[in-house]
């Protein structure tokens, strides 16, 4: 069973997902930010943050982001081939 923290943290992680989607930036960003702090090394973050970024216009944060993204990502995985 997964624990309280992970789930809670899946669920951060998919509300920011539907936030994107609904091009709520500022909100998504948020939820984006905090699973940062606890997951620096989370791929899917980076790549989320880096969509927002693109969506802003701010290429050189984007660039960042897909490239942590891409360091970070499971080779061949989906997030790694959109980048």
């Amino acid at each position: 069973m997964r624990s309280t923290r992970a789930s809670a943290a899946v669920a951060r992680l998919n509300r920011a997902i539907t936030l994107v989607r609904l091009k709520e930036w500022d909100a998504a960003r948020e939820d984006y930010e905090l699973l940062l702090q606890e997951f620096p090394n989370g791929y899917q973050i980076h790549f989320g943050l880096g969509e927002i970024a693109a969506a802003k216009n701010d290429a050189a944060e984007a660039r960042r982001h897909f490239e942590d993204a891409m360091k970070m990502a499971p080779a061949g995985s989906r997030d790694f081939l959109q980048v």
